[in-house]
């Protein structure tokens, strides 16, 4: 017989469970890490170390790419387990009949009716805008908080009801227990958003076809404004900071006392506890100077031009044609803006239309009939006038505008500049409005279009200018251009300006809005079952509302600990505390759909896709990592003997 001392034990063939275990937690390893270098460049830190923009971004798209990976290996281990689609389940079912879940739902339903009701400024846009501002918005904090107190509440009865007690004496791993607790959450959240959305959607869709009946102004702003996906393109940077550059090197040059005074006030205004040296008196000096550089290349004086450039605009849309009777011709003579101009005289071409066109139709935005190119001057429940120029009317010849005789309308895709004058601080002009000119020029071939005279333009409003895409270049620029023909200098806010193109539809918008409003509540629900793995109910709730809050407020406490403006102790110890808060926060306004469903703004799929990454894999996963570690190490049962 064979000594015992002689046998060797053969290593134990690996189980399905640690398999799936050693796959979740590889994958988990690898998204914090990789996660972690994502949140260290949206922070600029990785500018620090010598990066470019470039290299910074290009890093980032690796780190999205990577961490789409981890996440999708950790979400498939999770869901290839018995254990974790049993807690999941059985989650679930634990909410759907607790009372907070039927309260809410009823949350849901009332604030939805409400917000259905509400008028907004009298006018079908003003109330579809409201409607899916507040319902939306709406929306993602009720569930935001439902999901935030349930998380919790199902903690502390696991705990009170001893189920965690008897869950640690079976085979069940606590990542798994707890991962089936956040999977269950967001399950029930997915049930409660998609009814709701599709609620919402459904009535603004109702308020959109009652709008047909109404205004031409009414359908423009419902179909072109908010059923609409499109992309904002700001102003190219000003160039403040080489126009400061180039005056502190004339003052060094020629006016070296006066620039050396200035530096010595700089360094005199610091205290015993704050000194200032002469590092941070030039650049104090330097940020002084290009704030005054900015200002002043946005001032336009009288019988100027102002000029800003765009940047990045893909204007290659789709032209909608429609077939059109032509009704009527008649001639028209438009009064010139400001007395001494010659009139614009041409003639006026009312075309028949059916009336699901007219809704895409936008004042002054440039028209072809057939193949002569023209205006919308006027729009009615049927019909549209258009507006020809005398010299595009002969290029028409005698037969094209006859009545009865039928023709295509073709709209050519256009891009809509918004933007907001306003007068010099201090200034004692009274008037509200002041003429003005805007003209959008391609850089390339100088193809220009805009206002054909100056206007009167009010001031402290945003406007919006419509004009062909024409004026776009190859290369996706284009130049405004402001013609001021006041009396007065006025000032164009620069960051008020931007160009805005169709980029998209108003369906897929709101499905990748609602999209959003799930991914919060996919971080709520996480952060509810850390809180809740070593906390009590009222605690977890209390440190998850300052969680919640801080969240809200982060945009808020960004610019407050923005070491461009201050660098004094304090301003540097809260910028890198609420460095690290932001590894597990996210900035819950700049994920909120709400403002730019009403505004018929683009969610874009790359933006869905960059917060599913980073707010519900990465900062999500890192709690329910801190969970499944605190419960590990927490004792939940005692072996008694």
């Amino acid at each position: 017989m064979e000594s015992p001392s002689l046998q060797y034990a053969s290593r134990p063939a690996p189980t399905p469970a640690s398999v799936r275990s050693s796959i979740f937690f590889i994958c988990a390893a690898a998204l914090l890490a990789i996660g972690a270098l994502d949140i260290l460049a949206s922070r600029g830190l990785m500018g620090a170390i010598g990066l470019s923009l470039l290299h910074v971004t290009w890093v980032r798209v690796g780190v999205y790419a990577i961490e789409s990976l981890a996440a999708a290996g950790a979400l498939a281990a999770a869901v290839a387990s018995p254990t974790v689609r049993t807690m999941t389940m059985a989650t679930l079912k634990q909410a759907l009949r607790m009372k907070m879940t039927a309260l809410t739902a009823c949350m849901l339903l009332v604030s939805v009716g409400a917000m259905f009701h509400i008028r907004g400024d009298g006018t079908a846009g003003g109330r579809i805008y409201t409607f899916l501002s507040y319902s939306t918005s709406l929306t993602a904090f009720i569930t935001s908080l439902m999901t935030l107190f349930l998380g919790a509440t199902i903690m502390s009865q696991d705990m009170d009801r001893k189920l965690i007690f008897t869950l640690a004496t079976k085979p069940v791993a606590r990542w798994e227990y707890l991962l089936g607790r956040w999977m269950g959450l967001i399950l029930l959240n997915v049930m409660l958003v998609a009814p709701t959305g599709l609620a919402i959607w459904g009535l603004a869709q109702y308020l959109r076809q009652q709008a047909q009946t109404g205004s031409y102004a009414d359908r423009k702003a419902v179909e072109t404004e908010v059923f609409a996906a499109r992309r904002a393109v700001k102003a190219d940077p000003l160039p403040a900071a080489a126009a400061a550059d180039a005056v502190i090197r004339d003052m060094k040059e020629k006016r070296p006392d006066v620039y050396e005074k200035e530096i010595a006030a700089y360094m005199g205004a610091g205290t015993s506890d704050q000194s200032v040296d002469r590092a941070d008196a030039e650049r104090m000096q330097r940020d002084k100077i290009i704030a005054l550089e900015a200002d002043r290349l946005q001032r336009v004086a009288p019988g100027t031009f102002n000029e800003v450039s765009f940047s990045s605009i893909n204007a290659t849309g789709r032209q909608i044609e429609a077939a059109a009777t032509v009704r009527q011709v008649q001639p028209l003579t438009i009064a010139p803006a400001r007395p001494g101009q010659p009139p614009d005289s041409g003639k006026l071409v009312r075309l028949t239309i059916a009336p699901a066109v007219v809704g895409h139709l936008r004042l002054g935005a440039p028209l072809k009939i057939d193949a002569i190119a023209g205006e919308m001057y006027r729009a009615g429940n049927d019909f549209v006038d258009v507006f020809v120029t005398d010299e595009d009317a002969v290029l028409a010849g005698a037969g094209l505008f006859a009545p009865g005789k039928e023709v295509t309308l073709t709209l050519v895709p256009t891009v809509q500049l918004r933007y907001q004058i306003k007068k010099i601080v201090n200034d004692s002009l009274q008037d509200e409005q002041v003429f003005g000119q805007w003209i959008m020029v391609n850089p390339k071939t100088f193809v220009g279009d805009g206002m054909r005279r100056p206007r009167q333009l009010p001031m402290y409003s945003t406007q919006t200018l419509t004009v062909s895409a024409n004026v776009v270049s190859d290369e996706g620029k284009v130049l405004a251009r402001f013609a001021n023909a006041a009396p007065r200098p006025l000032v164009i806010s620069h960051s008020d300006l931007e160009v805005l193109y169709p980029a998209g539809g108003f369906d897929g918008n709101f499905v990748r809005g609602l999209t959003l409003i799930v991914v919060r509540a996919v971080f709520m629900a996480a952060l509810a079952l850390m809180l809740g793995s070593f906390l009590s109910f009222p605690v977890a709730a209390l440190a998850g509302m300052a969680g919640f809050l801080v969240s809200q407020a982060m945009p808020f406490l960004e610019s407050s600990t923005n070491l461009t403006y201050a660098r004094d102790v304090f301003a540097v110890i809260g910028h890198y505390v609420l460095a690290v808060l932001s590894m597990m926060l996210p900035n819950l306004p700049s994920i909120s759909p709400g403002d730019a469903l009403a505004e018929g703004k683009l969610i874009s799929w790359g933006f869905v896709w960059q917060t599913l990454v980073s707010t519900g894999a990465f900062r999500s996963l890192l709690l329910v990592c801190l969970g499944c570690l605190i419960l590990r190490q927490r004792e939940l049962a005692r072996v008694q003997v």
